[in-house]
């Protein structure tokens, strides 16, 4: 009634109304929470960085593994950022009706719904460093061309000979939720993560098992990264992220098998 805006706007729409919605609290001066994906085309992130350029407010994104005691505790353990890494996500998401909402070509595809989590891990990594390397060598394997966004697997190499590999499995619908594990090598580093309900690193001569109970995604860290300043991710690296993801949404549409993406 007194017309005053709110300090922070939290914007869980759906995926086609994030950016329109972020951009209009952001030109009204207040600091927003998106929930991922920020945008689900290059037209909508260009529009939405130009507001966050011109604009003083907080950006806060919904891409929460980074924000996992896992992922966290495994950042601890590498020494030397540089070091060529190998890294693979084994994803089993949800099976979707035909008439899902996701499904709708306005909302984009399984690429910015689900699979733009681990692509904002890997990138995640990638700025444990503090840099980027210049390109990334994409090449994905469809198992169904009529259903492209699905059970597929995206594979990326680095000049730095990184290897990254992603699967997206939706062939049935897994317990308890998305159904995720993921594996990490670099140097003498040698991390494994289950479902993050359990963490296993070897380091050179040690070894460190941590479970977690209820299981830890990083869902609420990520919610409320608002109260804490330290958590609040680089604007560089949250863009890094998307711009990759949507070069990906791209391939996958057009059914491109093999293209260089540069950061």
């Amino acid at each position: 009634k007194n017309n005053k805006l709110p300090d922070i706007v939290y914007i869980v729409s759906n995926h086609s109304t994030h950016t329109e919605y972020a951009i209009e609290f952001i030109n009204k001066g207040c600091d927003v929470f998106i929930e991922k994906p920020i945008s689900i085309n290059k037209n909508q992130f260009k529009l939405l960085s130009n507001a966050i350029s011109s604009s003083n407010s907080n950006i806060y994104v919904g891409y929460n593994r980074p924000f996992s005691k896992a992922i966290r505790l495994l950042k601890r353990q590498i020494i030397d950022f540089d070091k060529p890494f190998t890294l693979n996500c084994f994803v089993i998401g949800h099976t979707l009706p035909k008439d899902h909402w996701y499904r709708d070509p306005k909302e984009g595809s399984r690429i910015v719904s689900n699979l733009g989590h681990w692509i904002d891990l890997f990138v995640h990594i990638y700025y444990w460093s503090g840099r980027f390397p210049d390109y990334l060598d994409i090449n994905i394997c469809f198992s169904d061309k009529n259903e492209v966004s699905e059970n597929i697997s995206i594979n990326i190499v680095s000049p730095n000979k990184d290897l990254i590999s992603l699967v997206f499995s939706v062939r049935n619908e897994p317990f308890e939720g998305v159904n995720e594990t993921i594996n990490f090598q670099s140097g003498g580093v040698i991390a494994k993560i289950n479902d993050f309900r359990k963490f296993e690193v070897w380091n050179e001569d040690e070894y460190i098992s941590k479970t977690f109970f209820p299981k830890d995604n990083g869902h609420k860290r990520c919610a409320i990264q608002p109260k804490f300043n330290n958590d609040k991710r680089d604007w560089v690296e949250l863009s890094a992220s998307t711009r990759v993801m949507l070069f990906i949404e791209e391939m996958v549409n057009n059914k491109l098998k093999n293209n260089r993406f540069n950061f």
